[in-house]
């Protein structure tokens, strides 16, 4: 039997009736323990072994555990019953200890798990709830060899409750599947292993693997490890396994096959519950035909309210009906925000240079286009779409009980069809116009509310607001123009509909007249061609919904198009430690055809904890360097080593995960404050981000700020950044940029340009981070002030792209100092 340790720590053991301290040998979960336990639990035996020897005492059972785990061990021998003279004056011996139930083994043999810091905060992130204390087992059973990073950012949302369904969505995002179903503990097979069970009264275990009696495995409420019986526990089992990568298909191109892909897995049920709700609604046409035909000419009172009452239960009934089959289609509604969530994700795994050169205002007006207009728009179309079935059902009711007059509405329905089919084309052009020009206008106003305060200072305002208007005009008559064309086709639908009712009408009082049609067959069929091409019609009025929907496919197609720098579907591997040494040899880059100065040969050396600075006049080259070695610009010849590794042979993510980047001009998304720093380490602790803040001396700032009044109130870290057209305070958003990045707690911090827009306070709190960091991490920073080229072990001179000098700070500066090369006039020239 294997075993592993033992020790005589005293267990409180809770039973149904009282609380009593037991000593139990503490070892690993083992079949022989739950076998007897379980065995003398039922009062039998478990097997042919056990059977051999009589049902013993706890103690005997102890004894021959604690022999078997050292050969050794001198076991005392069992007493000898003693003689009645002996006994005389002896006392009694004491009442044998009952074996254990499997219950109270489950807690003899627990072990209680201390999460790491950066598990126990990814655990926080995701509520603090049974199941999160439950991922890091689960990922363990699954041989998983990523970082806690990697699972809060799988998380459905931050500080949220996790539930079952959302570890199956944070386990499908980190590459496995799930398969889920109802069992009991003792109904489980070694192919259902590992699994997360979730009892009927809500308790989150981790069953690791399969046992005969006992099942290893990890209990989220009490956070400990122990083994479970394999009783008749109750739960949903959810199983998890390696999925294999799913294929990378572009969206459908059409609304019409975007909509199909929606709703394929529910399309029965949807079209059978609009079909049922159509034939309620021929109920009252019927009714109609018999209360002309049969209920007026005998004038018997009691039929006609008879029917009339029946016709009103009809449409009381076809009301549930449509409610129904309106909550089977929900998931239409967030079909955009389904697009434009697979377009950002889609945007996250594009090659930076596929980004190079865009404007914030441009990726945001391109985002908010991938939305199609909301949800409105595919739930408008599959409205108009569930009519359809019912439609069907009005024809052939037509040609039940008018014959070849069914040819009238039929022919009616085509031309209908035919019109909105034919004047797609200019209604998708003039709603892509719209689309277009109202972009355009949301890009200049977000650019140019960025740069308010340079616009003001060159006295450009009049230019600027005459260039809004313009855009603001075009925008306008753009959108006037798709919703006269959208408007065109409807009025053009409803009219073909009106004139086929009216021939339907015409051709059956001709066929009443000659003595083909009774007159309540006749009313019958003009009211089911008047329902059936009204139902045509509202698909043709929402020729416009589906063109906005048709422009945001076609921009997911385009982007689609574009080679992703790795595939989506492929999880991201753990981010490196890097211990910060950095080997750059005979570096270039290629030339992107704008202002941006290639690199050639250029060389760079810094070892671990060490601080260098790289120096150059504007567009020499600077960025390019830090861009190659945070992943962000390829080398085109040469190497760039990262302790050791070349850049290039990295996951490109992995190596923007390991490197700490602080771009010149940081950006910041319209979250808090702390999601906004979380961004770098997603299980950074309260104190990190702390620490952080005051590193870069912002904490200050942050803890002033206060925004929104009543429920709205936010102040410190919970305050929106979308709110801040401009620094709140002089170079706060720049020092937030270096907190962000001092966040990272990465071997190698890249620092692109940290003095620009820092106020004076600011940069003698970034000499500070500087000389604190030294000796810790690899700084490399690129600037032109002489205060932070002083703190540099080593200085890398650039010109052009290549190297000018290189080599300790006090030569290169001097050098620098000589053609009065350094602090402003380094930045002018």
């Amino acid at each position: 039997m294997a075993m592993v340790r033992a020790t005589s720590a005293p267990f409180r053991i809770r039973t149904g009736r009282a609380e009593m301290t037991r000593r139990v040998p503490h070892f690993e979960a083992t079949e022989a323990l739950f076998t007897r336990a379980r065995a003398l639990n039922v009062g039998t035996t478990a097997d042919a072994e056990t059977a051999e020897r009589p049902t013993g005492s706890w103690r005997s059972l102890r004894l021959d555990r604690l022999e078997g785990l050292d050969p050794h061990a001198q076991v005392p021998p069992p007493l000898l019953p003693l003689s009645p003279d002996a006994a005389i004056d002896v006392a009694a011996p004491e009442a044998e200890e009952a074996p254990p139930s499997p219950q109270d083994l489950e807690v003899a043999l627990s072990e209680a798990v201390d999460l790491p810091d950066d598990w126990t905060m990814a655990a926080a992130l995701a509520g603090g709830t049974n199941v999160a204390h439950c991922l890091r087992e689960v990922l363990q059973a699954l041989d998983w060899n990523g970082a806690p990073r990697q699972v809060a950012e799988a998380l459905p949302a931050l500080n949220a409750p996790l539930d079952a369904s959302g570890a199956v969505t944070v386990l499908a995002r980190l590459g496995f599947r799930c398969r889920s179903f109802q069992a009991r503990l003792n109904e489980l097979g070694p192919e259902d292993f590992p699994a997360l069970f979730i009892t009927k009264s809500g308790e989150a275990l981790v069953l690791e693997r399969f046992g005969q009696n006992s099942l290893p495995g990890f209990d989220g409420a009490t956070r400990t490890r122990r083994p479970f019986a394999r009783d008749r526990r109750a739960g949903k089992v959810h199983v998890f396994t390696a999925a294999e990568p799913a294929a990378d298909t572009a969206p459908p191109a059409e609304p019409a096959a975007f909509v199909w892909s929606l709703l394929r897995g529910r399309a029965g049920g949807v079209g059978a519950l609009a079909l049922i709700q159509g034939t309620l609604a021929l109920a009252g046409p019927l009714l109609l035909l018999v209360a002309f035909d049969h209920a007026l000419p005998a004038a018997a009172l009691p039929m006609i309210l008879f029917f009339t009452g029946a016709a009103a239960l009809a449409m009381i009934v076809e009301i549930p009906f449509r409610a129904w089959c309106d909550r089977m289609a929900a998931p239409v509604s967030t079909a955009a925000a389904g697009l434009g969530l697979g377009a950002l994700g889609r945007t996250l795994f594009l090659p930076p240079d596929a980004l190079k050169g865009t404007t914030p205002g441009a990726r945001r007006s391109r985002h908010e286009e991938f939305h199609a207009g909301g949800a409105a728009p595919p739930v408008r179309l599959v409205q108009a779409a569930l009519g359809l079935p019912g439609a069907f059902a009005a024809l052939c009711a037509v040609a039940l009980l008018g014959g070849q007059l069914v040819v009238v509405p039929i022919l009616g329905a085509l031309v209908l069809a035919g019109t909105g089919w034919v004047l797609r084309g200019g209604v998708r052009a003039a709603v892509a116009r719209a689309v277009a020009a109202a972009g355009s206008f949301a890009q200049h106003w977000r650019d140019h509310a960025d740069v308010r305060a340079d616009i003001i200072a060159g006295g450009c305002e009049d230019a600027v607001a005459q260039r809004m208007a313009r855009a603001a005009g075009e925008a306008a008559l753009a959108r006037q123009e798709a919703a006269g064309q959208t408007r065109r086709v409807a009025v053009a639908g409803r009219w073909v509909a009106a004139v086929t009712v009216a021939a339907t009408a015409a051709a059956g009082a001709h066929l009443a007249l000659s003595g083909g049609l009774t007159l309540g067959a006749l009313a019958a069929s003009v009211l089911l061609s008047g329902s059936a091409l009204r139902a045509v019609s509202r698909v043709t009025d929402q020729t416009g919904s589906a063109a906005r929907l048709w422009c945001g496919l076609v921009q997911a197609g385009r982007l689609h198009a574009i080679r992703p720098e790795r595939s989506p579907a492929r999880p991201s591997l753990p981010p490196r430690t890097l211990a910060g040494h950095v080997d750059v040899s005979g570096l270039s880059t290629a030339s992107t055809g704008g202002i941006d100065m290639p690199l050639d040969d250029v060389s760079l050396y810094a070892d671990p904890g060490e601080v260098v600075a790289v120096v150059g006049n504007y567009q020499s080259g600077k960025s390019a360097v830090l861009r190659v070695l945070a992943g962000l610009e390829p080398a085109a010849t040469g190497h760039a080593r990262l302790d050791g590794v070349e850049t290039g042979l990295f996951d490109p993510v992995q190596l923007r995960q390991s490197v700490a980047y602080v771009p010149e001009t940081p950006e910041f998304l319209p979250l808090s404050i702390e999601d906004n720093l979380r961004l770098m380490n997603p299980v950074a602790s309260d104190a990190d981000i702390q620490a952080a803040c005051n590193l870069a001396g912002v904490m200050e700032d942050i803890r002033t700020l206060e925004t929104g009044v009543g429920g709205n109130r936010r102040s410190g870290l919970a305050v929106n950044m979308g709110v801040f057209a401009q620094d709140p305070h002089p170079g706060f958003l720049k020092r937030l940029a270096l907190a962000r990045g001092y966040l990272r707690h990465s071997g190698l911090l890249l620092l692109d340009g940290p003095e620009r827009h820092l106020d004076p306070d600011g940069e003698q709190a970034l000499l500070r981070a500087i000389e604190d960091l030294r000796g810790r991490t690899t700084v490399i920073v690129a600037t032109d002030r002489p205060q932070i080229i002083r703190l540099a072990d080593r200085v890398l001179w650039l010109d052009g792209g290549r190297t000018r000098a290189e080599g300790p700070s006090s030569a290169v500066l001097e050098q620098l100092y000589a053609e009065g090369r350094v602090g402003q006039t380094l930045a002018e020239r």
